[in-house]
């Protein structure tokens, strides 16, 4: 009996520590609902990291090299290989897009045209729509995407923050293409370029910042072959938003 009466206070006071126990998770979970969810999603999952980094202004460039400019968009190419010009139809508006042939097999492809109402109209609900934080640019959040990672996750993370990440990384598999090298942005007063290196192809893709304008520069270079030029282009870049009618010729 004395045994029996004395297993008594050790189970309750067991019970107690569990209950303790069990009440302070409880209470754990749900100051953190949105962290446990949040691990629970992202916490065992690989992701595809890519370090962002800034591209400059640069105009200045050798004499060797010659200025373009189609519409709004203004840049300057190397002419060691010299240089070829045409024209095709353009996939995404009216105006034909230019070809640049700069030798040795590297071409460069413009893409330009002004943005229909519509899209704009969407492009401006849409950036309402995202988590706060979010800049209204299309090259910084695909920036950030690419840049996200879950190793920036820690429990005290304030919930704006935390949604942002969670959104970010929910975008990489829409967003992110697995081949990338490379992700480098401009960010200017009126407008945000991203250039986007992946094997023997690249696309800087520029826009305005009230989304009425926006375009592409593509290019393409042979396997294995420094993609530093493409770099170079992308910085003397200059986007002039007064101009929008073309004649698809380039002027000096």
């Amino acid at each position: 009996m004395e045994q029996r009466s004395e297993r008594k206070p050790a189970r309750v006071v067991f019970g107690l520590l569990l209950g303790g126990m069990l009440l302070l998770i409880m209470v754990l979970v749900a100051w953190r609902a949105h962290h446990v969810r949040f691990f629970l999603a992202h916490g065992w999952e690989t992701y595809q990291v890519v370090s962002v980094e800034p591209l400059t202004k640069d105009t200045k460039r050798p004499a060797s090299w010659k200025s373009l400019t189609f519409d709004e968009i203004r840049f300057s190419v190397p002419t060691d290989g010299g240089i070829e010009m045409r024209t095709h139809p353009s996939p995404i508006g009216e105006r034909d897009c230019p070809q640049i042939e700069l030798g040795s097999g590297r071409k460069l492809t413009v893409l330009y045209g002004n943005i229909q109402s519509s899209d704009v109209e969407s492009s401006v609900d849409y950036f309402r729509s995202l988590p706060p934080g979010i800049p209204p640019s299309r090259a910084k959040l695909v920036a950030d995407v690419y840049a996200a990672s879950p190793e920036s996750f820690h429990w005290m993370m304030p919930g704006d923050r935390l949604a942002e990440l969670d959104f970010m990384l929910s975008q990489k598999q829409t967003v992110c293409m697995s081949n990338t090298e490379a992700v480098m942005i401009r960010q200017e007063d009126q407008w945000d370029g991203l250039l986007t290196i992946f094997g023997n192809y690249a696309s800087f893709a520029w826009e305005s910042h009230d989304f009425r304008q926006g375009g592409s520069l593509l290019f393409e270079t042979p396997p294995g072959t420094d993609v530093e030029w493409i770099k170079q282009i992308c910085e003397t870049v200059q986007i002039d938003l007064s101009r929008q009618e073309s004649t698809n010729l380039p002027s000096e």
